[in-house]
């Protein structure tokens, strides 16, 4: 797609690209040698901050979503819980544009208040919204680090994988907007999920506090993170292995339903016929859309399934845990993309939480390559050519702003 959109600018990136291929290669080559004290962690972290910092400086693409983070924390920090926000469903039948009003949940602004009111004056609430966001975000590599390390795997998968979680477009290009609230909370609900996978039957009274407060901070963080990460529960509590934890999640969500969504009950209710009314586009049209703008756009479909494969097919008879995370996961989304293909309903970025996995599916596949040299210099190449996927994607947003396309679906 970019080859056939962007020819002619391509072949003028041919020094940057060569770059790129030499300083990746170096990278990879260096942090495959990583054994995981608290420097090389650091390490990771700061690379981590450093792409996603990189993606917020996109040329020719404001960060829209910035001036609406801002204005939601200074009304949280004036006492304003109860909050709300609209946005645009595309495309829709006849290219119109359908309007949709949905509740903006406060725990994510609550969580950067206090830094905000430590540091504002001098900086402003943008720059300390923008910034806490990148450096919240750029934690999760460490979660990924943990949960390689403690399902016993070779370290270098931990690399790989978190090579792969940065080089994904969506990692660094997103930070254009940022989505904020989005981000943090689906962060809050994986790190839920790495916590209930390493005590899937809490029974210190500060384990429980943990896993209440992390599920608190996802559930009353967005809206749409919400939902998805609650079926996430759902199906976790069918399969057994996370029941006890899913337990915790459900009553968390319940309180939360009970005292803050109820609130929003008739706006939601409103809308619900209407958008189903404006927004009509074919099934194969959102099939389609689901595919390209989704999965092709994001990770492209070959890596998106072989990833999927890998890490399913390996843990289908080891580490049985993992398996029903893996499962709850991908059951998840299958059931999010039903919904959005066949009765036009628009979850939020269901893809896009599926990348920790996809990540980790890749790292396992691309260390078994690295054991000789010639599938050693295949994995360099592989890497290199996601990075060179993402930076292209980068570059591009200057070209035709259209950033839309990373809005829905994901």
């Amino acid at each position: 797609m970019l080859l056939e959109k962007y020819g002619l600018q391509i072949v003028s990136w041919r020094f940057g690209i060569v770059n790129l291929f030499g300083g990746a290669s170096i990278v990879i080559w260096g942090s495959e040698r990583l054994r995981f004290p608290v420097r090389q962690l650091l390490i990771l972290v700061v690379v981590a901050m450093v792409l996603k910092y990189s993606g917020a400086l996109a040329p020719g693409a404001p960060r829209i979503d910035l001036p609406v983070h801002s204005q939601q924390l200074e009304n949280v920090m004036s006492g304003n819980l109860y909050l709300q926000n609209s946005g645009t469903l595309n495309p829709v039948a006849g290219d119109k544009a359908v309007t949709q009003t949905y509740p903006y949940p406060p725990s994510i602004y609550l969580l950067l208040a206090p830094f905000a009111l430590l540091l504002q004056p001098p900086f402003s609430l943008m720059s300390i919204v923008g910034t806490l966001s990148i450096l919240l975000e750029a934690l999760f590599v460490i979660g990924l680090v943990w949960l390689v390390d403690k399902n016993r795997l070779p370290r270098r998968v931990a690399i790989l994988a978190c090579l792969m979680y940065l080089f994904f477009p969506q990692s660094s290009v997103l930070q254009n907007y940022p989505n904020t609230a989005q981000s943090l909370a689906q962060a809050a609900g994986w790190v839920f999920i790495l916590f209930a996978y390493a005590q899937p039957n809490p029974t210190h009274i500060l384990e429980r506090l943990r896993l209440v407060l992390l599920a608190a901070l996802s559930v009353a963080g967005h809206f749409g993170v919400f939902i998805t990460m609650t079926i996430v529960q759902g199906y976790a509590f069918l399969l057994g292995g996370f029941r006890r934890t899913a337990i915790y999640w459900a009553l968390t969500g319940i309180f939360v339903t009970v005292a803050y969504y109820s609130q929003y009950l008739k706006l939601i209710l409103d809308q619900i016929g209407r958008l189903d009314n404006e927004a009509q586009i074919s099934r194969s049209q959102e099939f389609s859309l689901l595919w390209q703008k989704g999965i092709n756009d994001h990770y492209t479909g070959v890596v998106f399934v072989v990833a999927s494969l890998a890490l399913g097919l390996t843990l289908m008879s080891k580490r049985p845990l993992l398996r029903q995370l893996w499962l709850s996961a991908y059951a998840t989304a299958v059931s999010l993309a039903v919904l959005r293909v066949v009765f036009s309903i628009n979850p939020t970025r269901f893809v896009i939480m599926l990348s920790p996995l996809i990540a980790l599916g890749i790292g396992l596949m691309a260390n078994g390559y690295m054991r000789s040299r010639a599938g050693r210099w295949l994995v360099y190449f592989f890497y290199i050519s996601q990075a060179l996927v993402a930076i292209m994607t980068w570059y591009t947003l200057k070209i035709d702003h259209n950033m839309i396309r990373w809005s829905f679906p994901q």
